[in-house]
């Protein structure tokens, strides 16, 4: 049970007219801003300003951190 804890949870993208889950390149470049259609309905998918400027911020937290003493 202790293992549970700690699977890292899959999060997926599903399209708001169909519910059909999107392709992980569609839901990368809808986070990067971009207006992109569903590959099943063709629906056009844009995402709020406020998510896809805290996916901004949040992208490169923690990747190089310049630590010097």
């Amino acid at each position: 049970m202790q293992t549970l804890g700690s699977i890292e949870k899959a999060t997926r993208m599903a399209c708001p007219h169909c519910n059909q889950l999107l392709r992980e390149e569609d839901v990368e470049a809808a986070l990067d801003g971009e207006i992109v259609n569903c590959p099943y309905c063709g629906g056009a998918i844009k995402l709020p300003k406020e998510v896809v400027e805290k996916h901004q911020r949040s992208k490169y937290v923690g990747v190089s951190l310049d630590i010097t003493c």
